[in-house]
């Protein structure tokens, strides 16, 4: 097990150059740029917590290259990139069934995450998607059970959602958030090769996203004080002072599934992109499941004696009244 943890790695530009191989170990809090690849994990893996742009290709690839892989990939800022996040397999059989969870991930150039080739059962889970040009999330080349669950996914042309006609097998998806400009080229998604531009028009087709909304998540500052979206190669602006929160009255606010959002491994509670605790907002009314959060507990043996005598309560349409 190797770890890469707080480095600043650039420069890598060859075909194949990557900035961190974190294959069987861990890639956290580094900051990755300017190569072709930004982080790849062929087989298993950890990354975590990195800052990753403007690199040529991928910025984040999970690759089952000729082994199956399971990287898990969360709480990492990604942007500027070709690909944002990029799970499948390059070439042989290998199967993925790693894990897409609390990323935020913007202004790639072509899209957001990509689920490809030898894809199966991967959650894509708690991502915040700002996506100007191209697709937030796009499902192909016959990637199967895929489960999309609150995700915020901004887009301005193109579209949140594409799910190819050979990767629609065992596909859910919902409470999820869906937001675009509008105009001819926005759609919420588009299923097989049929175009969605409205929330009812896609559920109606994938039968998912009963508890999704359309709406603007009201950003508090996608571009940060600077007014540079992201990596630009401009000298006046970077992306670390785009901020992602959520403003006041937002309709993401209390809007999601928390049975299903990434823990904290020390304390089971949700955590958001920064690995704090996730909160529920009090002045607003839930409109997803789960802010009260219950959740079971091991008390050890039963707390009821086995103890009594055995009754012999059978009946067919009708009933028994025991006082």
């Amino acid at each position: 097990y190797s770890e890469a943890r707080g480095n600043r790695v650039f420069g890598h530009l060859s075909q194949n150059g990557v900035g961190i191989d974190a294959s069987g170990g861990a890639a956290i809090d580094n900051e990755v740029f300017g190569n072709h690849d930004g982080i790849v994990s062929r087989g298993a893996g950890l990354i975590q917590g990195n800052r990753v742009y403007g690199n040529e290709a991928h910025g984040i690839k999970a690759d089952a290259y000729n082994s199956p892989a399971s990287a898990v990939i969360r709480e990492n800022f990604v942007y500027g990139n070709s690909t944002g996040i990029w799970v499948a397999r390059d070439y042989y059989t290998g199967r993925n069934t790693s894990q897409v969870l609390n990323n935020v991930v913007y202004a790639n150039r072509d899209r957001g995450i990509y689920l490809g080739a030898g894809v199966d059962g991967v959650p894509v889970t708690n991502n915040t998607v700002y996506q100007p040009v191209g697709d937030a999330i796009r499902i192909e080349a016959g990637a199967q059970e895929i489960l999309l669950t609150n995700n915020l996914l901004w887009v301005g042309t193109g579209y949140a959602i594409t799910v190819a006609a050979d990767s629609q097998q065992g596909f859910q998806s919902d409470y999820n958030g869906f937001y675009n400009l509008g105009g001819p080229q926005a759609f919420i998604g588009r299923w097989g090769n049929a175009d969605r531009g409205a929330l009812a028009d896609w559920r109606t087709v994938t039968g998912g996203d009963a508890h999704a909304f359309f709406g603007d998540p009201l950003f508090l500052d996608p571009d940060g004080a600077d007014n540079v979206l992201g990596q630009q190669n401009r000298p006046e602006g970077d992306g670390r002072d785009d901020n992602f929160s959520l403003r006041k009255l937002s309709p993401a606010i209390d809007a999601a599934n928390a049975y299903v959002s990434p823990r904290d491994p020390a304390t089971g509670l949700p955590v958001d992109v920064e690995g704090q605790p996730r909160q529920d907002d009090p002045s607003i009314a839930d409109r997803g499941i789960g802010w009260d959060f219950f959740s079971e507990s091991d008390l050890g043996s039963s707390l009821f004696s086995a103890a009594g005598s055995a009754r012999n309560y059978r009946t067919t349409d009708s009933f028994t009244q025991w006082d």
